[in-house]
Formats: C-alpha cells, sequence, structure tokens
C-alpha cells in the first residue's frame, strides 16, 4: 500500500497543456446535445409512446398513482418515480405548453442536469492528491485546479461522444431518470473527499431515486462500493508512513453514514418490494460472448480504446479513489449484463464511469497519439454522418 501511494502518477501536464474549453463553448455544446433529441419531432418510438401514455393516464387521475392499471404490462413496473415526475408536469405546464412538450421538460432538466454532474464528479476525481500530474523539476506544471477543469471538460466531451448514451438519453421514461440518479451517486461520492454535507445528501437522493425507479440493486451495489473504497482509504490513511489524516474522524462519520444510509434504503425498497431480481444463468456459449462483446464494442464506442489505456497507464494506481470508483461502475455494469440481463440499464449505468476513465487517459497521451485519436474520431464520425 505504502509502495503504491509513493509511486510517481503517469500523468504529466504543464500549464500550457491543462487550457481548458471556453465555458460558453461547453455550455453550448451541451445545449444543442440536450435540445436537439427533445424538441422538434413527436414520441414515435413505441418505448416513449407508451410512457407517454402512462403519464397521461396518471395525470387525468383515469388510474390509481400507486397502482397504475396499464403499468402491470410494463417492463419497468416498479419505476413510479419517473411515471410521477412527467405526470405532475403534465398537469401544471400541460395546459400552457402541451402535452408533450410538458412531459418532456423534466427528462430535458434530467439529462442537462446529468451531464453537469457528470463535469463536476470527474472535477472532483481530478482534484484529489493521487491523481495530479508528476510535478516539474523547474516548475511550469498545471496547477491542481487547472488540471481538474482540464479533465472535467473532457470528460464532459467524452460522455455526450458515446454511443451509448445516444440511445436513450432523448427518451423520456424510466431510463434517463436512472441515468440521472446514478451521475448524482457518481458526483456525490466523489465530491465527498471535499465536501461533507451536500455530497452525502446526494447520495441519499440518487439511491432513493433509483429505488423508486426499478433499479434498487443497482443504488444497493454502488452503496456498497462507495462503502468499501471509503474503508480502504481509511485503512490507507491509518498506516500512511506520513501519520493519520487530521480528518479521520470526519472520514469514519462518512463511511458510517453510507453504510446506515444503503441499509436503510435498501430496507426501504424491500418493504416496499422494489426489488424485482431476474436473475439468469450466464451462458458461456461462443455466440453468447460474440453477441455480449459486439454489444460492448458499439456500445462504448469510442470510449472503450481510451479507458483501456488508461487502467494500463495508471496500473499501479487501481485502489486509489479517481481509478477504483469508475472502474465500480463498469464492474456492476458487467454484473448486470451477465447475470440479471438487462442490458439497456446495465450498459447505460457505466457511461458515469466510463466518461471519468477515459478523461484520464488524456493526461498520459504523448502528441503523436493525441493527434492520432483526434484523426480516427474525425474520420469515424465522417463515414457516420
Amino acid at each position: 500500500m505504502t509502495h503504491q501511494r509513493l509511486r510517481p502518477t503517469p500523468a504529466i501536464v504543464s500549464k500550457v497543456g491543462a487550457r481548458r474549453l471556453p465555458r460558453y463553448t461547453l455550455l453550448v455544446l451541451t445545449m444543442i446535445y440536450v435540445l436537439a433529441g427533445f424538441l422538434g419531432r413527436s414520441p414515435w418510438k413505441s418505448y416513449d409512446i407508451s410512457n407517454f401514455g402512462l403519464m397521461q393516464e396518471l395525470a387525468s387521475e383515469a388510474s390509481s398513482w400507486w397502482r397504475p392499471n396499464v403499468l402491470e404490462n410494463f417492463a419497468d413496473s416498479s419505476a413510479l418515480l419517473p411515471y410521477w415526475i412527467g405526470a405532475i408536469f403534465i398537469q401544471s405546464l400541460g395546459p400552457f405548453l402541451g402535452y408533450e412538450l410538458a412531459a418532456k421538460l423534466p427528462f430535458i432538466l434530467m439529462l442537462a442536469a446529468t451531464i453537469t454532474l457528470i463535469w463536476y464528479g470527474v472535477y472532483y476525481l481530478a482534484l484529489s492528491r493521487h491523481a495530479q500530474p508528476v510535478p516539474f523539476a523547474f516548475g511550469g506544471e498545471a496547477t491542481p485546479k487547472e488540471y481538474a477543469k482540464a479533465i472535467a471538460d473532457a470528460g464532459t466531451l467524452a460522455f455526450m461522444a458515446c454511443i451509448g448514451l445516444a440511445q436513450a438519453s432523448h427518451e423520456v421514461g424510466p431510463a434517463l431518470a436512472q441515468l440521472f440518479f446514478v451521475t448524482l451517486i457518481f458526483s456525490s461520492c466523489a465530491a465527498l473527499t471535499h465536501r461533507l454535507y451536500l455530497p452525502l445528501l446526494g447520495f441519499v437522493l440518487g439511491s432513493l431515486g433509483l429505488s423508486l425507479s426499478a433499479a434498487p440493486n443497482i443504488a444497493l451495489f454502488l452503496g456498497v462500493a462507495a462503502s468499501l473504497i471509503g474503508i480502504w482509504s481509511l485503512l490507507a490513511q491509518t498506516f500512511s508512513i506520513q501519520g493519520p489524516n487530521p480528518d479521520i474522524k470526519t472520514n469514519i462519520f462518512k463511511v458510517v453514514f453510507l453504510l446506515l444510509s444503503t441499509l436503510f434504503i435498501t430496507v426501504f425498497a424491500w418493504q416496499l418490494k422494489l426489488f424485482q431480481f431476474h436473475l439468469a444463468t450466464p451462458s458461456w456459449s461462443l455466440f453468447e460472448l460474440q453477441k455480449i462483446g459486439r454489444l460492448l464494442l458499439w456500445y462504448w464506442w469510442p470510449l472503450w480504446p481510451m479507458v483501456l489505456w488508461t487502467l494500463w497507464h495508471w496500473r499501479f494506481h487501481l485502489s486509489n479513489r479517481h481509478i477504483a470508483w469508475p472502474i465500480c461502475f463498469l464492474a456492476i455494469s458487467l454484473f448486470q449484463l451477465l447475470l440479471i440481463k438487462s442490458p439497456e440499464i446495465s450498459l447505460m449505468l457505466s457511461l458515469p464511469g466510463l466518461a471519468a476513465l477515459s478523461a484520464f487517459a488524456l493526461p498520459t497521451l504523448t502528441r503523436r497519439i493525441s493527434a492520432l485519436v483526434d484523426w480516427l474520431i474525425l474520420i469515424f464520425f465522417s463515414i457516420v454522418s
């Protein structure tokens, strides 16, 4: 543990290399990405139509809010919260904006908030001590905040560039709500090393939101993963050669809070019978493995090559929070994919971790590799478009 902490990071970034995007550029790109998929189109997909119809059913009070008559035929039969939110917006803003736009509005806000939370989550991960670039002998390296902002910009752009996000990010329904709550947990736990009460509140809200959006198992897995990372950090602080951290009592409080809140939310979801495990024996046939491989290669494109690069160059730092926490999202996603057979939810769960890991590849790239990546991405999107 001690030798791993003393090993220098592979990140080498100068002040010039840490120049971030102009804020208005990132803001405009985010607005275009969010609004382009929602505005100017009707809910023509069967997924959109059925979800929109259920929200209208609840808004008109033609069905019970706790036990909707038509929800029994839905795959997300325990995802009450997203339908409630859509119905509330239809009731309050439908007469003024139109029922379709009113139903889309909360999901527009969720997608915008998700992208914002990705930025802050990656920013706080990059701000941690073990993620910082190597200091130069005569100075000139990027300052911690400049470096963290540049990595956060890269992570946000990577998130929006992922094919998997484009598949379901503009659909009205539980999938986007689950992505929002997962990202809230991701960002909250990433910020726990620098903030206290607001991240803990975000963790509780994210876990409750996931539980009420047909994903209490994901909330449980993430809560356990965050607690284990916190316990590992406490052990590292306790046995550090530099002596124990003076904030160790605060860190103990964080870990205990994560454990107790995860236990409480799990019991709450169990009492409401929200757990719906559909376990399946994994098939290790060649056909099944090829199918999963093609799904992962396409859904995670173009981020998975950068993720592999990160895992290799940061391989001696896998236990540090800025790498371990995103890896948890990939591990839980693959577990869900193999055993619970819900590819949409499973792969969408991995996107915050995928974006963070791909962003940490950038400070380890040489100029030649960086230029090659730019050309490959340009060629790929030129052919697709």
